[in-house]
């Protein structure tokens, strides 16, 4: 028997397993393709770039957190640096001994949306 923070809220069930239910299915493809490539790298931290923006989710965001001395982004396990904050960010983190796995969005000829990624 685990703790179940449903049960404990004294609200119903239904709904409120319902609505855990709808917020699981609305991944984003951002997620989606961090998570897959985390199969990938399950030892090293994962940095994707979005826009300006490095970002990290999940233990890797706490680990640049912890680490890199990054503030968490939207209160949730998400965290990440401005471009021009990037090396120091994985100077940080290899100084503490982690590997990183960097991914850079880059045009992708072959698709028809344009987008893909590179491994870096």
């Amino acid at each position: 028997m685990g703790y179940s923070p449903v049960a404990s809220t004294g609200t119903d069930n239904t709904s409120s397993a319902l609505a855990a239910n709808n917020s699981q299915q609305r991944k984003t493809p951002l997620v989606d393709f961090i998570r897959e490539r985390k199969k990938r790298h399950p030892t090293s931290i994962l940095v994707t770039r979005v826009g300006d923006f490095y970002e990290a989710i999940g233990i890797d965001a706490i680990l640049l957190v912890q680490y890199a001395g990054l503030n968490p982004m939207g209160g949730k396990a998400r965290a990440g640096c401005p471009i021009k904050n990037i090396q120091q960010t994985l100077d940080d983190l290899t100084e503490s001994g982690f590997s990183i796995a960097v991914y850079e969005e880059a045009t992708d000829t072959d698709s028809s949306t344009g987008r893909g990624s590179n491994e870096i």
